[in-house]
């Protein structure tokens, strides 16, 4: 049980308008509506009974004395309820019965909507610099790195690949690049490099003019591995011999790289080396040659993430989104594939989070991603028909936060499988998920279809298929992301978008088919040379090899500084206006806050300078859009009973189950023709007839009228529930007002409900004419035994009780009146 800071009072009341009249006996009529065979469902222990159509008497020939609603309950035989481990379940839940009466009139609901969306949330007034001066603006953050320079005083071994003069070819080393170059452990034992033996020093031999004054950052990494072919980038597993600046302008025939750790031969295992060139510097010449070997394919990777159409990511941070143009996902029905790299926040989650969400026109969910929820579950929602089908699955921190994974989720209504792959490989699959799609017409990436739960991470290389994927299409071709390269995928035909996160901070781009508009301040960011690793090449050269170690060298280490741009992401800024019944944006900028300060500033706190953004200013003054909703049909709700359900733990119900029964005639000119009704929970078997009896009614009623109902709070009972005025209609002679409350949950003084004695009463034109103590006997309850605390008094509150009716006769107080008031 739950202990919130308000306690709550359920309430429901009716007026009924009857004439007097006599009653006979007759035959009786009976209305079977929810079964329980039908929902008894092993697979998933319970089935919503949800809102059903159920055809009634038309009573337009024949009278009924009385309708009686028997409302059976009974425990699951093949399974659990709501999977807690018992037949009957830990209930003690509110049950209603509704009726919904369609009325036939339409109404509409005044809407209003701000004129700018400001971070994609509403503002009063905002100042941005839309075109900033010098560019995006960007703080910048100095890291310190340590270099090496060694000194081999006690004399030294080189392993070299040129014993037999210079190599036959040459390659340029470009900045903004990242190189990986395999050699075999044979390769190795060539060079007379043996098991053990440290190397503290590479060095590439100059091939030509060496014109390159200097590389800013240059990172040497290095790896063993038993892999003998390269395919794509390796993105883990490396350890870092060198990381900082290179001056190669001095060099007279060789590049020497000095280790910050020396790198031990081991035995058996091929080497791996990864060299990625941030700001390199050119002077005149041919740029970085330097030599090598014409090798194969399979032994050399590059990868440019700062070409012409590169993969880009983006970063979200919450309150971010990317509008999908669902013109692009007319084609979905029952085959879907949804795959992307991500690269979680480490310090956001596990939260809440919602990837990914397409919905259709009636707001049900049709596609949807958690990666993760807050319990570390991923969920995989496709098709709706009554409810989605789902496929769940705890994950651990290594795929969920920190690092790129890369995540493809596929479904298939014909055979119903669902599955969701992780780095090319199943992960979870589910079966018997056969709900198609249905149109999708809102869908963003980075939250949910309304913006209400965002996802925290970064999201790279985002497509979607109008085909179920295989494993091993998808593990063949998760590390293409540009255009080009997917040119030759066998499921081609199929690809409805991809986003590729193209363009700048600040710039409006459209991110293909798929559109990707950016609502929010999620910020595009390059691949660094470091990290970079989509659409990775092969070539077909390595550099020679030259080591160079043995006794432990004299070493210098150095510090240098590396200044880090880290762009300040805009906000975005969208102008809407009124199409019809609904609105939409018109206008999509990007701008910056007119105050904002970008600022250098070390890794360890310190502040070294900050400046003040410059640029033309746009001032925006919001306003408000008034229209009008889609008319709707007007649905008025009436409850025909409540009980609470009984603390089921140690409850044996037989096959017959329990019954309560409730007298609805007052509830007759609605129970006619076909009836909408909603009953039951999630979590029971539910049994529901009418019993019809023919015969001629006491009395005859003419109209029903909700006045109050839902759920109210006792701290403000006097601010929401306010007389009601009732003038008869004609013909009216008789009037009975019917309430029904119960309370739950504990609270002090006149905010208590479940377990304080407190008296309700009923004015009419100001008078009170009834009180009563709505606290009852629970103990009395024949429903025994049953588990938890359902013997207590309750307020209203009867685990496996029906909650009290009060029938008021209104008509000595009323008649011959207008109108006349009633106050709960």
């Amino acid at each position: 049980m739950t202990l919130p800071k308000t306690a709550i009072l359920v309430l429901a009341s009716l007026l009924l308008t009857p004439f007097a009249s006599k009653a006979d006996p007759g035959d009786t009529t009976w209305v079977q509506t929810y079964t329980w065979e039908a929902q008894n469902n092993p697979a998933t222990a319970y089935d919503n009974p949800g809102r059903r159509w159920f055809q009634f008497p038309s009573q337009q020939d024949t009278a009924y004395r009385k309708v009686l609603m028997i409302h059976r309950l009974k425990c699951f035989e093949d399974g659990t309820a709501g999977n807690l481990g018992f037949p009957c379940g830990e209930w003690d839940y509110l049950t209603y019965n509704y009726l919904f009466d369609h009325t036939g009139l339409f109404d509409s609901t005044a809407l209003f909507h701000p004129t700018h969306l400001l971070n994609d949330a509403d503002f009063d007034q905002a100042s941005l610099v839309l075109e900033p001066e010098g560019g995006a603006p960007a703080d910048t953050l100095i890291r310190l790195l340590a270099t090496a320079s060694h000194e081999f005083d006690q004399g030294s071994t080189v392993w070299t690949s040129l014993v037999d003069g210079p190599a036959e070819a040459s390659m340029v080393l470009e900045g903004q690049t990242r190189h990986q170059w395999l050699w075999s452990a044979a390769e190795l034992n060539d060079l007379g490099w043996m098991p053990g033996d440290s190397a503290w020093r590479m060095s590439l031999p100059r091939a030509g003019n060496l014109a390159a004054s200097e590389v800013a950052r240059l990172t040497l990494r290095a790896r063993w591995t038993s892999v003998e072919a390269l395919n794509g980038m390796v993105t883990s597993g490396w350890t870092t011999l060198v990381d900082g600046p290179v001056s190669v302008g001095d060099m007279a025939g060789s590049w020497d790289l000095d280790f910050l750790q020396p790198l031990v031969r081991e035995p058996g295992m091929n080497l791996l080396l990864d060299v990625a060139l941030d700001g390199v510097t050119m002077g005149e010449g041919t740029g970085l040659d330097v030599q090598a070997f014409n090798v194969a394919d399979s032994l050399t990777q590059f990868c440019e993430p700062s070409s012409m159409g590169a993969a880009r990511y983006v970063r979200m941070d919450g309150n971010d989104r990317m509008e999908i143009d669902t013109e692009a996902l007319l084609g979905l029905d029952t085959t879907v594939t949804v795959e992307c790299w991500l690269r979680g926040d480490a310090a956001a989650l596990p939260i809440n989070t919602t990837l990914f969400e397409g919905v259709n026109a009636a707001n049900q969910r049709e596609l949807n991603v958690h990666v993760p929820w807050g319990n570390s579950g991923v969920y995989w929602d496709c098709g709706f028909d009554g409810g989605y089908d789902r496929i769940e699955q705890g994950a651990g921190e290594g795929i969920l936060e920190g690092n790129w994974v890369h995540w493809a989720f596929t479904k298939d209504a014909q055979t119903g499988v669902m599955n969701i792959y992780v780095n090319g490989q199943l992960w979870l699959s589910g079966n018997g998920k056969d709900n198609v799609m249905a149109e999708v017409v809102r869908m963003n990436l980075g939250g949910s279809a309304y913006g209400d739960v965002d996802y925290y991470g970064d999201v790279a290389a985002f497509r979607m298929w109008d085909e179920a994927l295989t494993a091993e299409t998808v593990a063949a071709w998760m590390h293409r992301a540009s255009e080009a390269s997917l040119a030759g995928h066998p499921e081609a035909e199929h690809l409805m978008g991809a986003m590729n996160m193209q363009g700048v901070d600040g710039e409006v781009t459209q991110q293909g088919a798929l559109a990707g508009w950016m609502h929010g301040d999620a910020g595009r960011r390059a691949f660094t040379p470091r990290e970079a690793f989509l659409d990775a090449a092969s070539g077909d050269g390595r550099p020679a090899l030259v080591l160079q170690g043995g006794a432990l060298p004299l070493t210098a280490i150095g510090e240098s500084f590396w200044a880090e741009a880290q762009p300040v992401p805009p906000m975005s800024i969208t102008e809407w206006d009124v199409f019809g019944n609904d609105v939409a944006w018109t206008d999509l900028q990007y701008g910056w806050p007119a105050d904002l300060l970008t600022a250098t500033v070390t890794e360890w706190g310190d502040t070294l300078s900050t400046h003040m953004l410059e640029g033309p200013v746009v001032d925006y003054n919001n306003e408000e859009l008034a229209y009008w909703s889609e008319p709707f049909e007007v649905i008025d709700r009436y409850e025909l009973s409540r009980y609470i359900t009984p603390y089921g733990i140690n409850l044996t119900l037989d096959s017959d189950g329990w019954a309560w029964v409730f007298d609805v005639t007052d509830y007759l000119p609605l129970l006619k023709d076909s009836v909408e009704l909603q009953c039951g929970n999630w979590q029971e078997l539910l049994d529901l007839k009418f019993a019809f009896i023919e015969g001629t009614a006491p009395r005859d009623v003419k109209n029903v009228t909700a006045f109050w109902k839902g759920i109210h709070y006792l701290n403000n009972w006097d601010a929401t529930i306010l007389p009601e005025t009732y003038t008869p209609g004609e013909g009216e002679a008789m009037w009975r007002l019917k309430t029904r409350a119960s309370g739950h949950d504990f609270g002090q003084g006149n905010n208590c409900a479940e377990f304080c004695y407190n008296t309700h009463s009923v004015k009419v034109n100001g008078v009170e004419q009834w009180s009563w103590e709505i606290m009852q006997e629970c103990a009395d309850n024949p429903l025994f035994p049953q588990g938890g605390t359902w013997i207590y008094d309750r307020a209203g509150w009867c685990p496996g009780a029906p909650v009290r009716t009060e029938d008021l006769e209104l008509t000595p107080l009323v008649a011959g009146q207008e109108s006349f008031d009633v106050e709960y």
